[in-house]
């Protein structure tokens, strides 16, 4: 439309000119200001390459280390850690079982999950913590230990304590003990209550991507597994888990594989 046409319709028009020339000029104004906004570039996901450790609570950490590696052949001890859980290597892939006291809230409360936490190697903690607060997650300050290594925690849609570590070129690059029955540790699993709340985290946001499902029957699905997204370990959840399970059946169903 010409300016003189535009002028025309403006004098044929009912209502008086200046309201319709202040909307007209107040559209302009506001259709400037929305494309003279800068977008926001979301930050991209660093990569998750591996579970690099499973923390486990335990009634009794000297009889717990004794099985790991009297009888798994796990070496005791991880290159300069200095915290206070027992921490086992798994040689020669560096990954961690870390055997923590159990305190009187998880001894005295039956219905209590046994799972610390799961541990993921990523190759950037910053842009990891970063990627979570843009999704709308409180992921806890960045810890810097004593061994190099960097990681933070964060709560997954259920609370499980979910750790993303960065760890230095490791020490501990040798072969496998000689009594070690598997080289590294492959999967972990938790109980899980409201699986699509869980995808929303573990698919949506980090991008695992689903590896295998089954169940006690053909229909049913009481296991459902997630791989990480660029590497071969995989996550499970152990579904259909009555609420009012005790430790022992609880203790069942948090898992961590060995090969």
């Amino acid at each position: 439309m010409s300016a003189i046409e535009f002028g025309r319709m403006l004098r044929l028009s009912r209502f008086p000119f200046k309201p319709v020339a202040h909307c007209f000029v107040l559209g302009v104004a506001l259709r400037c200001v929305v494309l003279a906004s800068p977008v926001a570039e979301e930050p991209a996901r660093p990569r998750i390459t591996s579970i690099d450790h499973v923390a486990i609570y335990v009634s009794d950490v000297e009889k717990s280390r004794r099985f790991y590696s009297d009888v798994l052949g796990l070496t005791v001890g991880c290159p300069q850690y200095s915290g206070a859980d027992t921490c086992l290597l798994v040689r020669p892939s560096a990954q961690r079982i870390l055997l923590r006291a159990a305190p009187a809230e998880i001894r005295n409360h039956a219905h209590q999950s046994w799972l610390a936490e799961i541990a993921f190697a990523t190759d950037e903690v910053s842009g990891a913590r970063r990627y979570l607060l843009a999704h709308g997650f409180h992921p806890e300050p960045i810890q810097r230990d004593s061994d190099g290594a960097e990681s933070f925690r964060v709560r997954d849609p259920e609370g499980n304590a979910i750790v993303f570590v960065h760890r230095p070129a490791s020490e501990a690059g040798h072969g496998p003990a000689s009594q070690q029955i598997a080289s590294r540790m492959i999967h972990a699993g938790f109980v899980v209550k409201d699986m699509a709340a869980e995808n929303r985290f573990y698919v949506d946001v980090l991008g695992f991507r689903l590896y295998w499902r089954g169940g006690f029957k053909d229909d049913g699905t009481d296991w459902y597994e997630l791989q990480v997204p660029e590497g071969p370990d995989w996550i499970e959840y152990m579904l259909n888990i009555p609420a009012d399970a005790d430790h022992k059946k609880l203790g069942c169903r948090i898992i961590f594989s060995l090969a």
